[in-house]
């Protein structure tokens, strides 16, 4: 899903699993790496991409994302049952299905509480805040120090 992978995305994975694909059923494999770092998004009209090393989306217009969702083809063919006919032939290109055939369309929100991906009136979300700068601790895992600190600041 997006927002979980930790490496950043490779044009060569992505060439190299529609590569090893045998079968059209095997392109979810091919899909999912997709999925796991593009979103199609509205408002602004564009993708979203994940960045791991920032932990954050970035966003790109049509026009600049096709460098990386590019038109990288497969041809598949599938034997018929009848050896009198000829094999099926499907073709996958990358862009087409990316942009063309996926219908996930996704608007950007920005909540601390809502997981990267969710649904609110049948409306797909996809929540690119950022995280905390810092980390959230306890009140009790403050020392005495800072309490008697932040105490004093109310005070004056």
């Amino acid at each position: 899903m997006i927002g979980d992978p930790k490496v950043a995305f490779s044009i060569g994975t992505v060439k190299k699993l529609i590569n090893d694909t045998k079968t059209v059923s095997d392109l979810k494999t091919v899909k999912k790496y997709m999925y796991d770092y593009f979103m199609l998004c509205r408002k602004p009209h564009g993708v979203y991409m994940w960045c791991p090393d920032t932990c954050t989306f970035e966003h790109y217009f049509m026009k600049d994302i096709r460098i990386l969702i590019r038109p990288i083809k497969k041809i598949f063919y599938t034997t018929p049952k009848n050896p009198d006919e000829k094999p099926k032939i499907e073709e996958f290109v990358l862009s087409h299905w990316f942009f063309e055939e996926n219908d996930i369309v996704c608007l950007p929100d920005c909540d601390p509480c809502k997981p990267r991906l969710f649904l609110k009136k049948g409306q797909r979300y996809i929540n690119i805040f950022p995280g905390y700068p810092h980390e959230i601790r306890n009140l009790s895992e403050f020392s005495a120090e800072d309490h008697t600190y932040t105490k004093h600041l109310r005070t004056h």
